[in-house]
């Protein structure tokens, strides 16, 4: 990021909302955001777009991007890689009479954005280091009876990794056909109990993990709620006291 320069007074902040808020999860995100701030910021001042934000899969980022920047607002904030790579190719390719600041909450890699007028934190899913970490601590506190599946919508290229470098690493600590993937890549996936627990079987899978690595993104998340009660509730892991999962990153 560039050095700051003056303080803008009542700035209009530009909020690119990546997932629909089935479970809130937005409004904390954001309350958290206007609480932390100095800034005093007009009721009026908040532009959210989509104005109604329709899920992951639902939401054209770019076309989001892009209509913050023709608002001409003073900072975006977003989360999850797509949105952040929207951001970061809209204020560069519109070229704004003055940069507009992109501030990612959380993303799973930076790798792809371009141009210095963004900050932000990402979620450690494809850092070696923490990986490692959560899979000991999620195998010290949730051993498997059964197996272990690692969920998540490997279409987006950061879980995409975080995905094939878990399962890689828990070959090596479990054996290799008590760890499998199951992957969940639009919102049809979510659409009922009986669906989202027949993706947690996939074809070929005879024994249901007992315990789920879930690697994080806008559509994982907006569907959390339902996914969870799902497989809380499969009816091939009951056995077990029911199905116990793991989520590598910290959702609020």
């Amino acid at each position: 990021m560039p050095k700051a320069g003056a303080r803008v007074t009542n700035p209009k902040v530009g909020l690119l909302i990546a997932a629909m808020d089935t479970d809130d999860v937005w409004r904390d995100y954001i309350k958290a955001f206007k609480d932390t701030l100095v800034t005093t910021v007009a009721a009026g001042n908040w532009d959210q777009q989509p104005p109604s934000p329709g899920g992951a899969g639902g939401v054209n980022y770019n076309a989001a991007a892009q209509q913050l920047v023709r608002d001409q607002v003073d900072i975006i904030v977003t989360a999850g890689n797509l949105a952040a790579k929207a951001c970061a190719d809209a204020t560069n390719a519109g070229k704004p009479p003055k940069p507009i600041p992109v501030v990612v909450a959380a993303a799973g890699d930076f790798t792809g954005l371009q141009g210095k007028n963004w900050t932000g934190c990402y979620n450690g899913q494809v850092n070696p280091d923490i990986l490692e970490e959560r899979l000991k601590r999620m195998l010290r506190n949730l051993p498997p009876n059964k197996s272990v599946a690692v969920v998540g919508n490997d279409t987006v290229k950061p879980v995409q990794k975080a995905m094939s470098d878990a399962v890689v690493s828990l070959r090596e600590k479990l054996p290799a056909d008590k760890v499998y993937r199951a992957s969940f890549t639009k919102a049809s996936d979510f659409q009922d109990p009986a669906t989202i627990q027949g993706k947690l079987g996939p074809v070929g899978i005879t024994e249901i993990a007992d315990v789920l690595l879930v690697c994080s993104d806008p559509l994982m998340r907006t569907h959390g709620s339902d996914f969870v009660a799902a497989a809380k509730d499969h009816p091939r892991g009951k056995d077990d006291a029911r199905v116990r999962g793991m989520a590598p990153q910290a959702q609020r």
